[in-house]
């Protein structure tokens, strides 16, 4: 027999780990800060001074939104929690709530490795960051949980 899943399976962030890659992505912005200065300096072509620039000016933003995610408190309030008839998805105070019933289907991105869930109202994007399941896990999960409501649903 079947072991039965929870009503209502609540995953929360996984805070660690989104502090690791903000970590990393701020060590990227670092990187390519430096190197647009170095450009800057080194270059008289105005073409490769605008590069430049930009690097530089991408830098300055992507630092910004990563201190953001480090100095977050939010997160650690943030959760994806599957339900009977229900998914919802709070993030950073924010929080949607998507019928089971709406999603169409659910499939990986193995390029951007997210989880693609197909609506009636369009796609929602869920990243795997969820302490204690991995991407294929995860799209299991909401897949059983889809499949359920439509069973529940139709019969």
């Amino acid at each position: 027999m079947e072991p039965k899943t929870p009503a209502v399976m609540r995953l929360v962030a996984d805070t660690q780990n989104l502090r690791h890659a903000a970590w990393l992505r701020l060590c990227a912005a670092a990187l390519a800060a430096i190197s647009g200065v170095w450009l800057f300096a080194v270059t008289s072509s105005w073409v490769l001074r605008a590069t430049a620039g930009a690097s530089v000016l991408f830098a300055m933003i992507w630092t910004r939104a990563q201190l953001r995610v480090l100095r977050s408190p939010s997160a650690t309030a943030d959760y994806l929690e599957i339900g009977e008839h229900h998914l919802a998805i709070v993030e950073a105070g924010h929080a949607r709530s998507v019928p089971l019933s709406a999603v169409r289907s659910v499939a990986i991105d193995e390029d951007r490795l997210v989880l693609v869930l197909d609506l009636q109202a369009g796609p929602l994007i869920i990243e795997p960051r969820y302490r204690g399941v991995g991407l294929r896990e995860l799209g299991q999960q909401i897949q059983h949980a889809v499949a359920a409501a439509q069973e529940d649903a139709h019969g």
